[in-house]
């Protein structure tokens, strides 16, 4: 197709000869008046007219907002972009950080060795015998569970509808769509989401590269560790005595700025070959850590609750904050994602069912991790105190950082030149599940600069060189990755409240009628419930959760005011500088660049403009949308 059109800001062009390349166009019949208010709204697409009693429009969308090329491209893309290490890495590292001794002293005595076998406890004694059948201690995990479950369906789930709702109508990066919705003074509103993801993928690089050093010792070490003490002598041999990690950590930013060089279609083929592949090596290796002896020693430490600690602040944020790493949950990836996706997509069935997979494959992971873990100390010492034990799983770094790195090398240990093999496989996926969770964290960094203006190389670059810098501390002290993991996991708390502000002020019925059920086609209806979900529930858990953990902060910590690097003092005042440096450049924004978000509303819709989204239907014909404007 030829440029022989009207154009208008000439956004439709692919490059400097005079072809057009065409990702989507839309033909309606403009008469009268309309005409005026069609240029207005949609003077930055191309247009082909032919002068007459009507006119015919085609509407051509810039080429960096191309669609995925399939269905399932989005699902495994947005599959992808939750399943890493969040899942296999943070989620048991959470679960064991927050689980909690039951009682003085507990024998667990197995009857015959069966899985899951009967349990009979004993309170009177101190000390254990050698017998390798009792194992002292037991550590309860349940009530974790139980408030990750719920926050799923009354907290990420919601949360996640708003995402995928915006993203998809308003075809803009955070900041604008805050822009959209609440003008140009609160800007910086959307700048703190942007900014969170910014501080998330700083140090995620770092974790990612682990995997990559993990990788390259299945493959020339003499032999794999065989024991705990052994897996933790080699993760802190490289994660908390040296600098390698630095180096490590570049390397994965370089691999992630290739792809998003490349744009989305290369992020949507490596998740179609590389998150299947992930998930099928995690079934396996789940199935393989049931078949160990004394597994079910783990499996009881998971599904024991402790009844008391339902009633801890702490374990409520951390399951909020952990349900928004796994499900992606107030991080805007799942936001940027969107704005690749086409009205059709079913985007109320992605909420639901991706979170539900997703949050699966931690349940699994830790299953695997803790079997491993009870596994290997019961066959290796049947003599254990309460305090080893809590020692064990709790201290395998700063805040169990490397619990996953210490326990998957001994189980694979344990299945002899296969499980070589299994080992490199696993770090490999884990990598890749790393990598494809990254690469929108960033995306959604680089996106914010484009629509400042930025050319994407340069804005691809800088965001790189940024969050390298940012990422370096942590690479070099695994207290400071503890201390951003935690401060900016909960700052995901925040984002979901500023994103359901969105659709309080904006009038939740509306929103759901005009974003969601009108909007999508072939997809299901959010039903009503959601909006009392999302209007009640949602800000009331998120200030509530927020405020009980001060204060139980406050209460249990008499020394919370000094600055360290774990305490409530340090989070605050990290999170006061992101808002102070956002209010001041929004501030100066206005002052020097007033217009500074106006090009964005030539993309998608505009919320307070029914023309650009009503009245619309379409056509999808290989991936060629043809629309009729009534």
């Amino acid at each position: 197709m030829h440029n022989n059109s009207k154009t208008n800001g000439g956004v439709g062009r692919s490059g400097e000869n005079d072809t057009i390349q065409v990702e989507r166009f839309t033909i309606g019949v403009i008469c009268g008046d309309l005409q005026k208010q069609n240029d207005k709204n949609f003077n930055s697409e191309s247009t082909y007219s032919d002068v007459g009693s009507s006119e015919i429009e085609v509407r051509i969308m810039p080429p960096e907002k191309s669609m995925f090329n399939s269905t399932i491209g989005s699902i495994v893309s947005c599959l992808g972009s939750a399943v890493g290490t969040g899942n296999i890495w943070r989620f048991p590292r959470i679960v064991a950080t927050h689980s909690y001794a039951r009682g003085k002293c507990l024998y667990l005595y197995f009857f015959n060795h069966i899985s899951f076998g009967w349990l009979r406890f004993s309170q009177s004694r101190e000390d254990v015998t050698q017998d390798k059948s009792s194992v002292l201690c037991l550590i309860c995990s349940l009530s974790f569970y139980i408030a990750w479950i719920i926050l799923l369906f009354l907290w990420s789930i919601p949360i996640i509808v708003i995402e995928y709702a915006l993203g998809r109508f308003t075809r803009n990066s955070v900041p604008a769509v805050f822009y959209k919705f609440f003008g140009k003074y609160f800007v910086w509103v959307g700048g703190w989401l942007a900014t969170t993801v910014f501080f998330l993928s700083a140090y995620y690089p770092v974790i990612v590269g682990w995997c990559l050093y993990y990788l390259w010792v299945s493959c020339t070490a003499a032999q794999l560790p065989g024991d705990e003490e052994a897996g933790l002598a080699l993760f802190n041999g490289f994660a908390r005595d040296s600098a390698w990690p630095v180096l490590t950590q570049m390397i994965i930013l370089i691999i992630t700025g290739a792809f998003i060089f490349g744009g989305i279609r290369w992020i949507e083929r490596a998740n179609l070959l590389l998150v299947p592949l992930l998930l099928l090596i995690v079934i396996f290796t789940f199935g393989w850590s049931l078949t160990r002896q004394y597994s079910d020693v783990g499996i009881s430490f998971l599904l024991t609750p402790h009844w008391q600690s339902l009633g801890m602040p702490g374990v409520w944020i951390a399951a909020a904050s952990q349900n928004a790493f796994d499900t992606g949950a107030g991080i805007s990836v799942l936001l940027t994602y969107a704005t690749f996706m086409s009205r059709s997509s079913g985007i109320v069935r992605y909420s639901f069912l991706i979170p539900i997979t997703n949050n699966l494959v931690s349940f699994y992971m830790s299953i695997t991790i803790f079997s491993t873990v009870f596994s290997t100390l019961v066959s290796g010492d049947g003599t254990l105190t309460r305090s080893a034990i809590l020692k064990i799983i709790q201290f395998s770094g700063p805040g169990s950082t490397g619990l996953t790195f210490t326990w998957i090398p001994v189980l694979f240990s344990k299945v002899g030149i296969f499980g070589r093999v299994l080992c490199f496989l696993f770090f490999l996926c884990l990598l890749v599940a790393g990598l494809s969770s990254l690469l929108p964290n960033i995306q959604v960094v680089v996106i914010s600069l484009k629509e400042l203006g930025v050319p994407h190389r340069i804005a691809v670059s800088a965001a790189l060189i940024f969050i390298a810098a940012a990422g370096i501390p942590s690479a070099l002290k695994l207290e400071i990755l503890e201390n951003q993991d935690n401060t900016w996991g909960y700052a995901l708390i925040i984002s979901g409240l500023l994103l359901t502000s969105v659709v309080l002020i904006y009038g939740p019925l509306r929103f759901r009628r005009v974003l969601i059920n009108d909007f999508g086609t072939d997809d299901w209806k959010i039903p009503l419930i959601w909006v009392f979900i999302i209007s009640i529930l949602v800000p009331i858990e998120g200030v509530a959760l927020l405020v009980w953990w001060i204060l139980d902060y406050v209460r249990e910590d008499p020394t919370w005011y000094i600055l360290t690097l774990q305490s409530l003092t340090s989070t605050l005042l990290e999170w006061a500088v992101v808002i102070i440096v956002l209010v001041i450049a929004n501030v100066l924004a206005l002052r020097f660049k007033p217009n500074l978000y106006e090009e964005a509303r030539k993309f998608g819709c505009d919320p307070y403009d029914s023309f650009t989204y009503e009245a619309e239907t379409e056509l999808e014909l290989d991936g060629i949308t043809i629309s009729n404007s009534e």
